[in-house]
């Protein structure tokens, strides 16, 4: 009894095989002519080689320290998880709004927050960052908040997530 369903369950899966593996076969080979059919109708309208080669490769792109030059509506939210004394913290539900100006590796704001529901006056804040060429970065403030970010849209947008400890907190700033 074991052994046929054994040998049965075998041949109901070599027979599924037999039926998606010429269907992916032929997806595959529907594809490259397509690739194909675009190649020859960019060679056909006198494009050089070359473009046909990068249409098919996506471009990587580049980031400078200035690619986030400019001022920035800010907005984050999350859970300070661990209250943090030394800056008269709690744990609790936290949001910001503000506007920062980064300049080549600094920048200044100035934002209003919400600590577990507590409103704290406006404070102005300055720190420094880092891109790195992939367009992703670095960065700290002077109240010793640092976090990691990511630049999208061409620098019109930049994601960011809170990295010191005891934090979860995510944002996003749009260039004004």
């Amino acid at each position: 009894m074991k052994r046929t369903i054994i040998n049965m369950t075998i041949v109901v899966i070599l027979a599924g095989l037999s039926i998606v593996w010429p269907v992916a076969a032929s997806n595959r080979q529907d594809r490259n002519a397509e690739r194909m059919s675009v190649a020859e109708t960019q060679e056909s309208q006198g494009r050089p080689l070359e473009l046909r080669e990068e249409s098919l490769i996506p471009r990587s792109r580049h980031c400078t320290l200035g690619a986030i030059n400019g001022r920035y509506a800010l907005t984050a939210t999350g859970t300070i998880v661990q209250p943090i004394p030394q800056l008269g913290v709690p744990a609790g539900p936290y949001a910001l709004t503000g506007v920062f100006n980064f300049n080549s590796g600094q920048f200044t704001g100035s934002s209003v927050q919400s600590f577990n529901g507590l409103i704290a006056p406006p404070n102005s804040v300055t720190g420094t960052y880092n891109v790195n060429d992939d367009c992703t970065g670095t960065g700290i403030d002077n109240f010793g908040t640092s976090f990691y970010f990511v630049i999208a849209d061409d620098g019109k947008e930049v994601r960011f997530i809170f990295t010191t400890p005891g934090t979860a907190i995510t944002g996003n700033a749009k260039k004004l």
